[in-house]
């Protein structure tokens, strides 16, 4: 496989499911992000996936200047595939409806795209001024395991497109974590092709705390417990976890 060095084409692929509330905020931090950071004689494009939503997800974004495809079962995987599969860019961000992209965290990753050894990659997460004491414990945990492990948080991962299309995307039997086993896989790949998946650190995705406004400790208790349990059933199964599916927002 061939790796330009000088990409010129980013699709930002956005996957949504009932986001009328945030999508907005998202696309418009996209759009502000490319205008200042990306090279002028760049391309790029900004995909929202209408994850089976039933609220103005899909009419809001288009009026924001995105290209919107359908996907109709409520995947996450497959709804960022679904994008994948329209992108028209030599690198894919994927980001998720409730996150926000900065200026700097988006020069940060046209540099890493400018690196010959660079496939993809992902971001340390911030919850700008959340609340809860829990959150921003959980948080530091990971963005230090991300580091550690070469883990995408699945609000912000980047990736060329051939590796991706090569890899065949995030895995269509995951209902959540499908971000970890493709970073894994990114990771594995590159590094027999001896190339780099990298965790950015210098400026954060920020992204919403709404999941720990809408759900109780014994929700995630419970999730934890059928992971525990059996963790491959947990992340495979068809009774998808509400913390993602059930569509609270």
């Amino acid at each position: 496989m061939t790796f330009p060095t000088n990409p010129h084409f980013i699709s930002f692929i956005v996957p949504a499911y009932n986001e009328e509330k945030l999508i907005l905020s998202c696309l418009q931090s996209l759009r502000v992000s490319a205008q200042e950071v990306i090279p002028p004689d760049w391309e790029w494009e900004m995909i929202v996936v209408d994850n089976n939503c039933t609220d103005r997800t899909a009419d809001l974004a288009a009026g924001a200047g995105a290209r919107v495809v359908f996907e109709g079962i409520n995947q996450i995987a497959r709804a960022r595939n679904a994008g994948a599969r329209e992108a028209r860019g030599d690198w894919f961000v994927f980001i998720d409806a409730d996150s926000t992209l900065t200026p700097g965290l988006m020069a940060d990753t046209v540099s890493a795209m400018t690196v010959a050894d660079i496939v993809g990659g992902g971001a340390w997460v911030g919850f700008p001024d959340t609340p809860f004491w829990t959150v921003r414990v959980s948080v530091a945990f990971w963005n230090r395991l991300s580091s550690f492990k070469q883990w995408a948080a699945g609000s912000y991962v980047f990736c060329r497109a051939d590796v991706f299309r090569a890899l065949g995307g995030f895995s269509d039997q995951m209902y959540f974590a499908e971000e970890i086993e493709f970073s894994g896989r990114v990771g594995e790949w590159a590094a027999k092709e001896k190339m780099r998946f990298v965790i950015l650190r210098k400026h954060r995705i920020l992204t919403s705390d709404r999941k720990a406004h809408l759900y109780k400790v014994r929700d995630w208790l419970r999730l934890v417990w059928r992971f525990i349990q059996s963790p491959r059933r947990a992340v495979r199964g068809k009774d998808k976890p509400d913390i993602w599916y059930d569509g609270r927002r």
